[in-house]
């Protein structure tokens, strides 16, 4: 009886001063997948299950993540930790329940991606890509794997994906696996703010932009994204306070990506940060050595990173449309992501125009956030029917002015080209026609278009600057006073050998419009 009294006393104690000890030290959880070879009919890829576990290695030895924490799944492993389509969603599904609301979570996939007309997909080890059917009975729809990181309660969660290196396709393993708008899009995660009321911070991190691939490095046996992600980890995207935060890695690791691309292999390679709920997701602290720190004995200061750049994904149907970010052409066409700076105020409104021949030009404005992602998908573009498959006569014109670089408007439509330029397949019969420029007056005006031919048309514009007026001879009339308008004397003084007198006014644009009336007085 004696015993059994000792041991309720003990149980009551411990369930008592379990439930006094509420508090819950922030943990870093992770699970990274990495795979190379695939047990059915997918092309291998290479260095994929090295990069999970150097990457892993990082979080370890810099990060200060607990090895217990940090779990692996690759194809040399075996039974839970082999990366079959069913130990992957269950380890993400058991890990969505441990993780608290004050961790941090990593999760990695290195390997193959693909995509349907309906879904996406990552590929397990044991996923069939032969039919549609197989494919979706056997590999990890996004969608799925959206839903388990939606529930994830962790204060930080950061989504890394390397997943569009070659096609997965057998016997096409050597040809590209481009990033679609679809997959990128399926791993855009929405999550509601943790217990603290502090929002939660979502990131995801590509190692390619739509449209693009991801290459791997021979020299370094890792995929080049991989490889300068770790350095960056490292220490060479750390900021001034010794931390790496996933803004400043993503800035570092796209920057050094990017020129590797086009260094090495003339193409492009542009990682991208999709950035949710903050910018001060950080990964690692005091990670600069103390001898390159400076410290104040005397005063602390605190150095608060904030995230200048915005990213802007554009896409547009149909694909392949120059574009243009300020009226500035850019090099890429869609689909295509640009980090843009948007200064110390974090806003900045920006004017994207598209342009395709045999399209209508099409011009839209954003207001960007720095450390925001903003999407402009699906842009329409209208296809320009010529006016001949109707039956219609038609002629063109050719618009030039000086300056150059006026915007034309046709019958009050604006036209895509700038002058010098053709306007082609047009009605005969008169047209109106405006150039506007910026400083210069418009010019509007009448014109005729003739069947079958080209109509030349070249203005001056005239600037909206102060002018000065052409000096202008007067007889000569001896001394004396000429009042010319209001408020305006001209002093005409004795004449010269050819008895007359040059007389200069500087007059505006608006006193152009005034009528002079001028009296001469002769003594």
């Amino acid at each position: 009886m004696q015993l059994r009294h000792r041991i309720l006393s003990f149980l009551f104690f411990t369930a008592f001063f379990g439930m006094m000890d509420t508090g819950h030290t922030a943990d870093k959880w992770a699970l990274l997948v990495g795979i190379d070879n695939y047990q059915n009919d997918i092309g291998d890829l290479k260095y994929c299950v090295a990069d999970v576990e150097a990457f892993r290695k990082e979080l370890i030895e810099t990060a200060g993540f607990k090895p217990d924490k940090v779990f692996l799944m690759t194809d040399r492993m075996s039974e839970q930790d082999q990366p079959s389509q069913i130990n992957v969603i269950l380890r993400l599904d058991i890990l969505a329940g441990q993780v608290q609301p004050e961790d941090t979570f990593i999760f990695y996939f290195s390997g193959h991606g693909i995509s349907t007309d309906d879904q996406s997909f990552l590929l397990a080890t044991d996923s069939n890509a032969t039919t549609t059917t197989t494919l979706e009975l056997s590999a990890i729809p996004l969608q799925k794997v959206r839903q388990i990181l939606s529930k994830i309660k962790a204060q930080q969660l950061l989504t890394i994906i390397d997943a569009c290196r070659n096609n997965p396709a057998s016997g096409r393993g050597s040809q590209d696996n481009l990033l679609s708008d679809d997959f990128a899009r399926g791993f855009k995660v929405q999550r509601q703010a943790g217990s603290s009321g502090k929002p939660a911070v979502s990131a995801t991190l590509y190692a390619c932009s739509v449209g693009e691939r991801a290459y791997e490095w021979s020299e370094k046996k890792h995929g080049v994204f991989s490889y300068y992600l770790l350095e960056g980890l490292k220490g060479e995207a750390a900021n001034a306070n010794g931390d790496v935060t996933i803004a400043d890695l993503a800035d570092y690791t796209q920057r050094k990506v990017v020129d590797w691309a086009q260094t090495y292999r003339g193409k492009k390679q542009t990682p991208w940060l999709s950035l949710q709920g903050g910018s001060k997701l950080i990964l690692a602290k005091n990670v600069v050595k103390e001898t390159v720190k400076v410290e104040s004995p005397t005063e602390t200061v605190n150095i608060e990173s904030v995230e200048t750049k915005a990213t802007l994904f554009i896409n547009s149907i149909p694909q392949g449309v120059t574009i243009y970010i300020n009226h500035q052409k850019m090099e890429a066409k869609t689909p295509a992501v640009f980090r843009i700076g948007t200064g110390i105020s974090r806003q900045k409104q920006v004017e994207v125009g598209l342009e395709l021949e045999g399209y209508e030009a099409l011009v839209v404005k954003s207001t960007l956030v720095g450390g925001q992602l903003v999407e402009l998908k699906n842009l329409q573009l209208v296809k320009v029917v010529p006016l001949k498959s109707h039956g219609l006569v038609t002629g063109s014109i050719w618009v030039n002015s000086e300056p150059s670089g006026a915007q034309v408007f046709l019958d009050g439509i604006r036209q895509s080209g700038e002058t010098p330029t053709t306007l082609k397949e047009l009605v005969t019969g008169p047209h109106s026609i405006k150039l506007t420029l910026s400083n210069y007056q418009d010019y509007q005006g009448q014109i005729e278009v003739e069947s079958g031919q080209i109509t030349d048309l070249v203005v001056d514009l005239v600037s909206l600057k102060s002018t000065r007026v052409k000096r202008t001879k007067w007889p000569w009339i001896g001394g004396g006073l000429a009042i010319v308008g209001t408020g305006i004397a001209v002093y005409l003084f004795g004449g010269d050998g050819d008895n007359s007198r040059d007389v200069e006014e500087l007059i505006t644009p608006l006193q152009k419009k005034t009528t002079l009336d001028i009296s001469i007085i002769i003594p």
